[in-house]
């Protein structure tokens, strides 16, 4: 977990590694269920190589790290991480190492990236924080995507990405999303540099980004 120790001495140099190699730093943010993971593979398919990293990564290590030190002192936590797991550990992250630990851990990935790729995505992004320094750097571009609630909903159950994703009623996604890990992503969208409306489905979304995409390559 270097990422918690560094400063802002390293952060600038994360950034002026990733500059140098020119890279498109993509940003797709939007609620859950909205199509991020969907977008992140589209742009996979039209850029072979292209890296990506999730916010929700480092959550993921420093859960699986804290699972084995509980367990080695006889506690134990669920094996399969639940959503409400992990937002609750990105809450309380942040309250003990800054409201920027998550986009210290992005960058530390980012700037370690050795592609052929013009492209690195970052998905999962959550607050206006999350980008503070990524707004300093003129290569960045954040997508918002907008998706119906009910749609998310039903799409985030089928996905069942985490444990207990399939069972959810439609007022416990709901709850899901008022909490305080989610509750500030709507004020992202004046923020994006483009709003990807996802009603037609998954056929439609390339067309919806992908030619503004070309543009800023």
């Amino acid at each position: 977990m270097a990422f918690l120790r560094l400063g802002w001495t390293e952060i600038v140099h994360c950034w002026r590694s990733v500059m140098e190699k020119d890279k498109l730093i993509l940003g797709f943010a939007g609620k859950m269920g909205s199509g991020k993971g969907a977008a992140t593979q589209i742009v996979k398919d039209a850029y072979p190589g292209t890296p990506s990293f999730r916010f929700s990564d480092a959550l993921r290590e420093f859960y699986s790290w804290l699972n084995v030190f509980v367990r080695d002192h006889g506690l134990g936590l669920p094996k399969e991480v639940r959503t409400k797991d992990l937002q609750d550990l990105s809450t309380e992250l942040r309250r003990l190492f800054g409201q920027d630990v998550l986009e210290r851990g992005i960058m530390e990935r980012v700037r370690k990236v050795d592609s052929q790729s013009p492209i690195v995505i970052v998905d999962g992004i959550r607050r206006p924080s999350d980008i503070d320094a990524l707004k300093k750097n003129p290569r960045f571009r954040l997508i918002y995507i907008h998706l119906d609630e009910r749609v998310r909903w039903q799409r985030h159950r089928a996905r069942n990405e985490k444990s207990g994703d399939a069972e959810l009623s439609f007022e416990q996604f709901q709850s899901l999303g008022d909490v305080e890990a989610e509750r500030e992503i709507g004020s992202l969208r004046p923020l994006a540099d483009l709003l990807v409306h996802n009603k037609g489905g998954i056929l439609e979304l390339p067309d919806l980004f992908l030619p503004q995409l070309k543009q800023w390559l």
